[in-house]
C-alpha cells in the first residue's frame, strides 16, 4: 500500500485473498480509515462517520473506474452503521 494513496483508494486495492468475497467490505473501508488515523496519531475513540463517508465515495470511484459497478457500497449502508445502536 502506498501512503500517498487515500483511505478510500487503499481500501479498494486491497486484496484479501480467499476472503476476497466477503458480503460486508465496508468493514474493510472502516478499518482502512482507523488505520489512517492511527498512522498519524489522529486516532480517537469516536467513530469519524465523516472520514467513513469520505473514504467510501472514494472507494465506490475507484471501482468504478474499474468498471466494478457490483462492489460499489451505498452510502446509506455506510450511514447506517455510524448510527448509534
Amino acid at each position: 500500500m502506498n501512503a500517498k494513496m487515500t483511505p478510500g483508494a487503499a481500501a479498494a486495492e486491497i486484496r484479501l485473498g480467499r476472503f476476497d468475497k466477503l458480503d460486508r467490505p465496508e468493514r474493510l473501508i472502516m478499518d482502512v480509515v482507523r488505520w489512517y488515523e492511527e498512522w498519524d496519531s489522529t486516532l480517537t475513540p469516536d467513530y469519524n462517520a465523516m472520514a467513513v463517508r469520505e473514504a467510501t465515495i472514494e472507494y465506490n470511484q475507484v471501482k468504478a473506474g474499474q468498471k466494478k459497478m457490483g462492489e460499489i457500497i451505498p452510502l446509506s449502508r455506510m450511514a447506517a452503521l455510524a448510527d448509534p445502536c
